[in-house]
């Protein structure tokens, strides 16, 4: 049998070829869980530094009894980096527990280039139909900066706003290349309203890298389209320390295949 997390009330009666031992019984079943916090949820650090950060494992729904496991996501931690968790498991209990999370890297033994800033170009406006919906997206174009292969950038923002007369219906928004989109626009948006787009780059190569976003939806024109572009660099050698960037680290708790996750924000000089 299988529970979401809550309270759930279930009937268990006792019977033999149809014969009842003893009447119906309501049990409450009471299914508890977690949540992963991370505070603070970004730091800025010159290479060679550390940030420190609390992690906090807090029960929900009553006691958490079980023994968490606490890790940070490999894959996302910028190259010669470490993290460490002391303590490194951690028991909630009836209450929140804290661990202290330590991110440390690598000092550098030459310079690195310095990235370009990104200046967001005017809004693509859209022609609405008559009586009908248009958008405009912001910016048109979306750079990235010089990111390590196999990592993922923070989140740079899309603005999609209905400049029409009439509800904006959107079936679908997809990214294409090294780039994911993940939105809240649902499936409309109302005359004026604006919704985002969380555009992240993780380059699978080196050199320049290209994408787009794109959104269907029922205005003139469609489909609509934001170009993507970001430069994929090559992780350094064990002796060249961590490269300059802004990385998402993921924070994770785990109990066997349960997992909840807590996020960081590294931005490395």
């Amino acid at each position: 049998m299988t529970c979401a997390p809550g309270a759930n009330a279930v009937t268990v009666a006792a019977s033999n070829n149809n014969f009842a031992y003893g009447s119906n019984v309501d049990l409450q079943i009471v299914v508890t869980d977690f949540t992963v916090d991370v505070s603070p949820a970004a730091a800025t650090v010159a290479a060679g530094a550390s940030s420190t950060h609390v992690v906090t494992v807090t029960p929900q729904n009553g006691p958490y009894n079980t023994e968490i496991t606490l890790s940070c996501a490999n894959g996302n931690l910028p190259p010669q980096t470490t993290c460490t968790f002391d303590p490194p498991t951690v028991t909630p209990g009836r209450t929140a527990v804290r661990s202290t999370l330590t991110v440390s890297t690598t000092a550098r033994t030459a310079a690195t280039t310095t990235s370009a800033v990104n200046v967001p170009t005017p809004p693509r406006l859209f022609t609405p139909r008559a009586a009908g919906s248009g958008l405009a997206l912001f910016p048109g174009t979306l750079g990235f900066s010089a990111q390590t292969i196999s990592t993922t950038s923070p989140p740079q923002f899309v603005f999609l706003t209905n400049i029409g007369t009439g509800a904006l219906a959107v079936a679908n928004i997809s990214s294409s290349g090294d780039f994911t989109a993940v939105s809240n626009c649902g499936t409309a948006v109302a005359v004026g309203a604006s919704c985002a787009i969380a555009v992240t780059f993780t380059p699978s190569g080196t050199g320049a890298r290209t994408g787009s976003i794109s959104v269907v939806d029922d205005a003139s024109g469609s489909p609509h389209t934001v170009s993507l572009t970001g430069t994929g660099q090559a992780a350094p050698t064990s002796t060249g320390g961590t490269p300059a960037g802004s990385y998402a680290i993921g924070v994770s708790g785990a109990v066997g295949t349960l997992s909840h996750f807590g996020s960081v924000i590294l931005t490395v000089q």
